[in-house]
């Protein structure tokens, strides 16, 4: 049984797959020696690397932690997300912990996050039409491109596995191109790729000003989520009290 959100039912320590080293930083302040934290890269085969060499490191349970892009369109940007169950292209899904969820939920309540099922891809879903369509195949409210992995590897391992995630992009906010010609493969954005691209498609200015501001938003709700995390009580101890 968890008795606090950042701490394992025994002594192993927490394994935490992040894709962005900017989502990383979200995090810092639940970050500690009881904690593993695996930056990865974008994608499955990434996260699914990370996962494994965490369970080779002995973490005692994984989560997912980082930004999502919005499949319906009740979710804003800044939204923070708590995974019921997240679900790959090829229609595995896999269950959150469900003591761990109930514990995290009750943690992070003051920042209202919503339960979802959230979809894994292999490809940023980057437009209207293609989000749309993945929430009628799927039934999913989020989309990211790690969390099943992650899950998958932690089942495979008889681990407990948990996603916190935040919306970045809501269900109308198209991706610029100029931001994906912008990233290398470990997710890092190089300013002199994205002038060059922003320089060939000048009209993107301004998405590309309003996805900045939903991606401020969504690293805020996940600051604000580590914050919560790290300052919990145990449970033990509140019901000793």
């Amino acid at each position: 049984m968890f008795a606090h959100p950042l701490r394992t039912p025994d002594t192993r320590p927490l394994g935490v797959v992040i894709a962005l080293p900017v989502e990383a930083k979200t995090f810092a302040r639940a970050a500690g020696p009881h904690v593993d934290v695996a930056i990865v890269g974008p994608g499955p085969a990434r996260a699914a690397a990370g996962t494994r060499a965490l369970i080779g490191r002995g973490v005692g349970a994984l989560l997912s932690w980082g930004t999502s892009g919005a499949l319906t369109g009740d979710l804003a940007a800044g939204q923070l997300l708590l995974g019921d169950a997240v679900r790959d292209t090829h229609g595995n899904e896999f269950a959150s912990d469900a003591a761990w969820l109930t514990l995290a939920a009750r943690t992070l309540a003051p920042l209202a996050p919503r339960h979802v099922r959230c979809l894994t891809v292999t490809h940023p879903a980057s437009d209207r039409q293609t989000k749309q369509a993945l929430a009628a195949d799927t039934g999913c409210a989020a989309v990211d491109m790690e969390a099943a992995a992650v899950a998958a590897g932690a089942a495979s391992a008889g681990l407990p596995f948990l996603a916190i995630r935040s919306i970045v992009d809501p269900v109308d906010c198209d991706l610029p191109r100029c931001v994906m010609a912008g990233l290398d493969a470990e997710g890092r954005t190089h300013v002199l790729r994205l002038l060059v691209a922003l320089a060939r498609r000048p009209w993107e200015i301004a998405a590309l000003l309003r996805l900045a501001g939903h991606f401020n938003a969504s690293l805020r709700a996940l600051r604000d989520a580590a914050r919560l995390l790290a300052s919990s009580v145990p449970l033990m101890q509140t019901v000793s009290r």
